[in-house]
């Protein structure tokens, strides 16, 4: 699963061989997320991001204050009990933005697109219909225990738990199922760029400075086909 600012994909790696038909484009990733939290706080609260800089805003707080909830449905009757207690971000000049369940709310957005108005799959449907899409039993099975997560939208704390237990319940604990979430894993697309551009078997597949100023993006494509 890969998950960045603009886009969210998932496909199945055989071998070190990206698998073609089981490559799903889920449509949502962190700027809608960003722009979901804007709505709940407008709508629910009275806040106003109209500004380029408040919608940065909100992107940090998404970052730094959002989390992925064990039983969203719990945190959500919590919440209702008065259970849940608020939490404060500060703007720069001295005003304050108070966040409660919209704190898990948003990145559940990822398991159910449906709450910001996406008529999409969650990640974790996303997960098996791309595993199950390979006829192998040996194969899902091996997929299945090498769950490989990354991209910037992957971070909320929380979230590689939760994917884990997802699955679970779709592939109804048939096999083991294990997350890879690096550390890093924000930068895991331009490492493998910088591997791909650091060993002469891809040379084919580079795009130097001189082509892509005489081409523009136009350089990509020439590269791929």
């Amino acid at each position: 699963l890969e998950s960045g600012e603009s886009e969210s994909y998932v496909s199945s790696v055989v071998e070190g061989f990206v698998m073609p038909h089981t490559l799903l484009h889920l449509g949502f990733a962190g700027r809608h997320l960003n722009d979901y939290l804007i709505d709940l706080l407008s709508k629910g609260k009275g806040y106003h991001f109209a500004s380029i800089s408040m919608r940065d805003i909100a992107q940090d707080i998404k970052e730094k204050l959002c989390y992925v909830a064990e039983d969203f449905n719990q945190e959500i009757k919590n919440a209702a009990d008065g259970y849940d207690s608020e939490v404060l971000y500060e703007l720069s000049g001295g005003d304050v933005i108070a966040l409660g369940k919209e704190r898990f709310q948003v990145p559940e957005a990822l398991f159910q697109p449906s709450l910001m108005g996406r008529d999409k799959v969650g990640i974790h449907k996303g997960i098996m219909s791309s595993i199950s899409k390979c006829t192998d039993d040996d194969t899902r099975r091996n997929l299945l225990g090498n769950i490989v997560i990354c991209g910037g939208t992957t971070l909320f704390p929380g979230l590689a738990d939760r994917i884990s237990c997802e699955v679970k319940k779709l592939n109804k604990n048939e096999a083991s199922v294990n997350i890879v979430a690096l550390a890093d894993r924000k930068y895991a697309a331009w490492k493998g760029g910088s591997i791909l551009s650091s060993i002469m078997t891809f040379q084919q597949m580079w795009i130097t400075r001189d082509q892509y100023n005489q081409l523009g993006p136009k350089s990509v494509h020439r590269a791929l086909h």
